[in-house]
């Protein structure tokens, strides 16, 4: 029984069977899905379950990101937790409470 069956993932589904893993929302032929661990997921699901969610902003990251205490953060948000200013072009920063913070707001003197 493969008659109006759909082919996706290299497996055929009967067509009410195609459904999001998140949501349960069914395949149309206009919609697209994403694959994660062998299971279907609609862009909304996938966005909101499969992505990493930024260390700073809690958002999916969708784009280039950094790793940095053990999170993963949108460049742009990987700040400093007092000043606001960017780590870029320093190679340098501190911990505060699982935040980072520049070293002007941690204390450090200028040598």
């Amino acid at each position: 029984v493969t008659e109006g069956c759909i082919t996706a993932m290299d497996l055929s589904w009967h067509p009410e069977h195609f459904q999001c893993y998140g949501c349960l929302v069914q395949f149309s032929g206009s919609m697209t899905y994403r694959e994660k661990d062998g299971q279907p997921y609609c862009d909304h699901c996938y966005t909101d379950t499969v992505l990493p969610k930024c260390g700073g902003c809690k958002e999916p990251i969708t784009d280039r990101a950094l790793k940095a205490l053990d999170k993963q953060w949108h460049v742009k948000c990987f700040v400093c937790m007092e000043c606001k200013k960017t780590f870029e072009g320093s190679e340098q920063f501190y911990c505060v409470e699982g935040q980072p913070i520049c070293g002007p707001c941690a204390g450090e003197e200028d040598d």
